[in-house]
């Protein structure tokens, strides 16, 4: 797999482009689905495109990792780095581990409520234009503050639950705009409101 990799990284080259970027998210299910022989042979595999790569850089692309890993699975992964060095004196993947600095790990914040209202806002826009004078409509802010409260940090969530409470009030004539209390109804009947809207 390395060596096809390689030629893959000449081709790349050959077509007059740098580098190659390879993006490889939720890493941690490599270990929750194969197990952490799974773990050592892909990181094992890893470690070797970073040491051979020097016998091929002038006539190839360069390839940069960059894997998307919650910080707990990073931490298991570091605990079984731990552990697999008591037992192997410095095998197992800590050849791997030990190849990636500190500056190259970056630790990205929760999901904000600004970045909520900010992503709603820019969705919205992409489908009416920027020249409504009500930016969430037919969401009310509070509403999409709530939305945000109940998606767990995460901006899938705020996606589906915006759609999810979207596509209920578009069969709901009864229902001009969309609030925090509206909202939490609908949700609520999707078992995913489990916090109040404040009044």
């Amino acid at each position: 797999m390395v060596a096809a990799l390689f030629e893959v990284l000449r081709l790349v080259k050959r077509a007059d482009y740098s580098t190659l970027l390879v993006l490889v998210d939720e890493f941690e299910f490599v270990r929750a689905q194969l197990g952490d022989k799974a773990v050592v042979n892909v990181l094992d595999a890893l470690r070797s495109i970073f040491d051979e790569f020097a016998s091929i850089k002038t006539e190839a692309a360069k390839v940069v990792f960059v894997f998307g890993v919650s910080s707990q699975a990073w931490d298991k992964i570091m605990d079984l780095d731990a552990s697999m060095r008591v037992k192997t004196g410095g095998g197992g993947i800590a050849p791997f581990t030990e190849r990636i600095l500190p500056s190259d790990r970056v630790t990205l914040q929760p999901w904000s409520e600004e970045a909520t209202l900010l992503l709603v806002r820019s969705r919205l826009e992409e489908v009416r234009g920027s020249n409504s004078g009500q930016p969430f409509a037919p969401f009310s802010e509070d509403a999409v503050r709530y939305i945000h409260k109940v998606s767990q940090q995460k901006p899938r969530f705020v996606l589906q639950n915006c759609f999810m409470v979207l596509e209920e009030a578009s069969k709901d004539e009864a229902t001009k705009s969309i609030d925090a209390a509206y909202s939490e109804k609908v949700l609520s009947r999707f078992n995913v409101a489990t916090i109040p809207a404040e009044e």
